[in-house]
C-alpha cells in the first residue's frame, strides 16, 4: 500500500488488508478519523511513519508478527486506541510511536526482543496507568513518558543503565 493512500479518506471505517501486501507506506491510512479497527496480515513486514496517525476511532489493531519496527508517530494521537501487543519481533518503536493516543495497556510478551524505544514515545499518553518494559530494553529515553499524568506504576528491567532527561516529567501520580 503506497504512501497516502487512503490518507483523509474521513469515512473509512473498515479495511481489509489482503494477505499479498507486504508494505504499508507512509501515512497510508493518516487522519482517517473514522477507521475503528484493521487486521495487518502476517505477510506485512513494515510499517511506514505515521501510517495511523490521526486515527482518532482506531480501537482495535492486531499487528503481524514479522514487523521488526513501529515507525516514528505510528499511532500518534489515536485517541481511542486502548490496548495494544507489541509482537515479539519488534526490536524499535520510534518516538512518539504512541504520543497523544488514548492508550492504557501495552502488551509485551516475554519473548520480547525489543530494545529500542524513541523518545516521546508515550508523551501525553494520559489514560496509561501502568507499564511493565520487557528485559531487552537498557534506556529509558528522553521524554518517554512525558506529561503521562496518570501513570502510577513503571516496572523497569534489570538491565536498564540510563534514564533520559525529563523521561517521566509531570508524571504526578509516580
Amino acid at each position: 500500500i503506497e504512501d497516502n493512500a487512503f490518507y483523509g479518506c474521513k469515512s473509512l471505517t473498515k479495511i481489509n488488508i489482503p494477505e499479498s501486501v507486504v508494505n504499508i507506506g507512509i501515512y497510508a491510512f493518516g487522519d482517517c478519523v473514522s477507521l475503528t479497527s484493521i487486521v495487518i496480515p502476517s505477510s506485512v513486514t513494515s510499517l511506514g511513519t505515521g501510517v495511523f496517525r490521526g486515527c482518532e476511532s482506531l480501537r482495535s489493531i492486531t499487528l503481524s508478527e514479522n514487523i521488526t519496527k513501529i515507525n516514528d508517530s505510528t499511532f500518534y494521537g489515536c485517541k481511542s486506541l486502548q490496548t495494544i501487543t507489541i509482537p515479539n519481533n519488534v526490536v524499535e518503536i520510534d518516538r512518539s510511536a504512541f504520543a497523544y493516543s488514548g492508550i492504557t495497556t501495552v502488551n509485551f510478551n516475554e519473548n520480547s526482543k525489543l530494545t529500542t524505544l524513541g523518545s516521546n514515545v508515550f508523551e501525553y499518553c494520559n489514560k496509561l496507568t501502568n507499564i511493565k518494559l520487557p528485559s531487552c530494553i537498557t534506556e529509558v529515553p528522553y521524554r518517554a513518558f512525558y506529561n503521562a499524568k496518570n501513570l502510577v506504576s513503571v516496572s523497569l528491567p534489570e538491565g536498564v543503565t540510563s534514564i533520559g532527561q525529563e523521561a517521566f516529567y509531570n508524571c504526578y501520580m509516580l
